[in-house]
């Protein structure tokens, strides 16, 4: 966890109505959930989320608030469906930041619509908006754990020490 906001507090870029990429910061609380499955996974997610909204809140209401900081960094917990899987993580990490942006878009489209562009559709930018964050660290990501030495060495300290429930 520690790791994990350390690196989001590196950032490579920032959006003005919030939203960063960051220095692999979600693949920290995934490989939680991965390790330790589902019920430590949301656990972690959401203390991540508590964590930045303490760190640098951007509220605007307090539904935008739980959505944005609860349920989508909480979805970073569902890498933890891949805890008695072998091999999974890119899959974990996959579906835990689809969790996220999902969330993201939502949020996006019903409290920060109006920001949209003229001409534009407040869904579709929403998409853009958050892909464009969200998607680029997450193919960055992907890109660092298709590296075998970087994905190998993160197996074997799955399965080296740790028990999944």
């Amino acid at each position: 966890m520690a790791l994990g906001i350390s690196a989001n507090q590196i950032k490579f870029f920032s959006l003005p109505q919030g939203g960063s990429i960051t220095l692999f910061s979600m693949i920290f609380v995934v490989f939680i959930g991965y390790m330790f499955g589902l019920r430590v996974g949301l656990i972690a997610g959401i203390t991540f989320g508590l964590l930045n909204l303490l760190i640098k809140p951007e509220v605007y209401t307090p539904v935008q608030a739980i959505i944005d900081y609860i349920l989508a960094f909480g979805s970073l917990g569902l890498g933890g469906l891949f805890a008695k899987k072998k091999d999974k993580l890119i899959f974990a990490y996959i579906l835990a930041i689809t969790g996220r942006f999902i969330f993201a878009v939502f949020s996006g489209y019903v409290f920060f619509g109006t920001y949209a562009p003229k001409g534009w559709n407040p869904l579709f930018y929403s998409i853009w908006y958050n892909f464009s964050y969200i998607g680029t660290e997450g193919i960055i990501t992907v890109l660092l754990l298709l590296i075998p030495v970087v994905r190998n060495t993160l197996e074997k300290l799955k399965s080296s020490n740790f028990k999944t429930n």
